[in-house]
């Protein structure tokens, strides 16, 4: 077991093992829902409980994130790879076995137990005192809503408890931490020299028969683009606005319009209480109890007062119900619509909702600042303009279309009969084009397969909110050699750079060869004038090495008497190295710190711990129901 640890440690894999198999999901979970969501599709489906697509969403963003954190030398690429969609679809399903293990077992969480951890939590304390603002600033920050937060924590807790009972069965032994400390604390003797091709760059000048050679043998590497010469027309909304007038009073009653809409739309800031309905509470009952609620608060009482007391809803709750200022589009459509039809102050009538039950108070509606008329008139007298110019615009579009359809080899019909010039542009390429053809939206919406390959004049194509063009191909200049001149830099950089990189790896090679004769180090040193680095006692983990050297050292078998051991390592595509290890010296256990003793003893500890607990899950995934709804999830078994 000790050789497959010591194996093992080389690898990034085994770098990040501990996060990887870490069980009850990073952070906060994964079950996010809000008061403003709708939700999506399954899928899987665990025992006929479903994993939302927003819920792997969540899980997946979170994970990485906090990976990336964890994790700091990590790129996001890295981090992508080892934290895979099939991870955390695993992760998830998992999550979900355990879950529904603890409820058959009859674990619970209590709300009491929930609120105690998270006044407790310092995540969410301002001065050592818990700050409600802070919370929610936390828990919103990571895709969360409060209530959901409060929803997925409780779950976690009751998965936490059934997890550490099943951890509690492993234990490590004395033997085996000891043993473990032998690799843990192990230090080996290395030396090495390395051979970069930076330093081979002033041997290598690439003559013109090797530049013309080079150029001759690889075309395809020297071509230029395909272009295009594209004809086209452009249906502009500017056309059908000559003649159309707009007097100073549809531009007022636009503006007042406007400004009514501004008002309506005023963010307003309410207070909301939410029974949830479940198997103890139906919506009747939540109704009567909030109609109570209602009329209590009508005679005097205090909304916020019974918003702390029984809100489902744990974030406003804790602040007595207050949602703060929103405008329109934040709140599912029932919640919305209730809320914008109060006046200041009043309490609505029981509004039902996919979350609950809810009644809603008004506190205050934001003042709008509306801008003087003066500023809006030009705007809203071309914006009046342009709505009327574009039911002909739109005519002049489809009859365009239909011309263009109707003679596919010419665009003379459509210009013709909408008094349209025909335009053309060469050197058009796919990433490249003037005017209208700039933007690459447009370019790849012209040069599309019947287009390119048969043709054809295009589809309808938008340049903007005002303007449609419709294409064709006039010529395609097929890719052609690029002269050599136009290349001979490039090419003599790259024979340089490629005859540095072998001459490099080639000196390495020749002092492999030649240390394996020789006991004298300094031999290598002089006929190669290279300098070798030497690391006693070195550790695994050392910062200031090469990780690819460190890797190959310690990834050797090595008695504690065997004799010295030569690699040939590749560094990176332009670096190359002889690393030589001399000497390995097993850690002690006694010899080491206290706290690297207790970080040995823990990191075993975790280690048998994922293994019992890998095996239980495996249990539960032998005998569970498990349902993948999507291609995407057949990939997670």
């Amino acid at each position: 077991m000790l050789q497959k640890m010591r194996a093992g440690a080389q690898t990034l894999g085994a770098k990040v093992l501990a996060g990887i198999i870490c069980f009850v999901l990073v952070v906060f979970g994964f079950g996010a829902f809000n008061l403003f969501a709708v939700s999506p599709p399954a899928v899987v489906k665990v025992n006929g409980e479903d994993i939302t697509e927003s819920q792997f969403t969540q899980a997946a963003v979170v994970q990485r994130r906090s990976y990336l954190n964890t994790y700091g030398d990590l790129t996001p690429e890295d981090v992508e790879r080892i934290i895979s969609d099939e991870l955390v679809l695993t992760r998830l399903i998992n999550n979900v076995l355990v879950k529904q293990k603890a409820k058959e077992i009859g674990f619970g969480s209590s709300k009491k137990e929930f609120v105690d951890r998270l006044q407790s939590n310092p995540a969410f304390q301002e001065d050592g005192e818990f700050d409600p603002e802070r919370f929610v600033r936390v828990v919103t920050n990571v895709g969360f809503s409060p209530a959901s937060y409060e929803a997925q924590t409780r779950e976690d807790y009751v998965i936490e408890r059934l997890v550490r009972i099943e951890e509690s069965s492993s234990f490590v032994t004395e033997r085996e931490i000891r043993d473990g400390a032998t690799i843990a604390a192990e230090t080996r003797d290395i030396a090495y020299v390395e051979f970069n091709s930076n330093n081979f760059l002033q041997f290598v000048q690439p003559t013109d028969e090797e530049i013309l050679a080079h150029y001759e043998e690889n075309p395809d590497d020297y071509m230029t683009t395909e272009e295009f010469e594209v004809a086209y027309i452009v249906v502009d909304r500017a056309a059908f606005e000559s003649g159309i007038e707009v007097t100073d009073e549809d531009v007022l009653n636009a503006y007042e319009a406007e400004k009514a809409v501004m008002e309506s739309d005023a963010r307003r800031r309410a207070s909301h209480i939410l029974l949830n309905v479940d198997d103890e509470r139906t919506v009747e009952d939540a109704t009567r109890e909030l109609l109570e609620v209602r009329q209590r608060v009508m005679d005097g009482e205090s909304f916020s007062e019974f918003a702390m007391d029984m809100s489902d809803d744990l974030s406003s709750g804790l602040q007595g119900g207050d949602l703060g200022f929103n405008g329109r589009g934040i709140y599912v459509p029932e919640f919305e619509a209730a809320l914008f039809n109060l006046e200041v102050e009043e309490i609505s009538e029981p509004v039902e909702t996919q979350f609950g039950v809810h009644i809603i108070q008004l506190h205050e509606i934001e003042e709008v600042e509306i801008p003087p008329f003066e500023e809006r008139a030009e705007e809203l007298r071309s914006n009046l303009i342009g709505e009327l110019a574009t039911p002909e615009y739109e005519e002049a579009v489809t009859e365009a279309e239909r011309l263009a359809w109707e003679h596919p080899d010419s665009l003379e019909p459509a210009a013709t009969a909408l008094g349209l010039e025909i335009q053309t542009q060469a050197s058009v390429t796919g990433s490249n084009g003037e005017g209208l053809l700039e933007p690459i939206s447009v370019r790849s919406g012209l040069l599309v397969g019947d287009v390119v390959d048969n043709g054809f004049n295009s589809p309808a194509v938008q340049a903007s909110d005002s303007q449609t063009i419709f294409g064709r191909v006039v010529s395609i200049s097929p890719p052609k050699l690029q002269p050599l001149e136009e290349v001979e830099r490039r090419i003599w950089g790259y024979i340089r750079s490629m005859e540095a990189r072998r001459l490099a790896e080639e000196a390495r090679d020749e002092a492999f060869e030649r240390i394996n004769e020789v006991d004298d180090y300094s031999v290598i040193s002089d006929e190669f004038e290279v300098e070798w680095v030497t690391l006693d006692r070195s550790t695994r983990d050392r910062s200031d090495v090469d990780y690819t050297i460190t890797d190959a050292a310690f990834g050797l078998r090595l008695d504690e008497d065997g004799e010295r051991e030569i690699l040939s390592v590749d560094v990176s595509p332009i670096e190359f190295a002889i690393v030589v290890v001399s000497r390995m010296n097993p850690g002690d256990y006694d010899e080491l710190p206290s706290s690297q003793q207790i970080s040995v003893e823990e990191a075993l500890s975790t280690e048998f711990k994922s293994l019992g607990l890998d095996s239980y899950i495996a249990s539960l995934r032998n005998e569970a129901k498990i349902k993948h709804m999507t291609p995407q999830a057949t990939t997670a078994q």
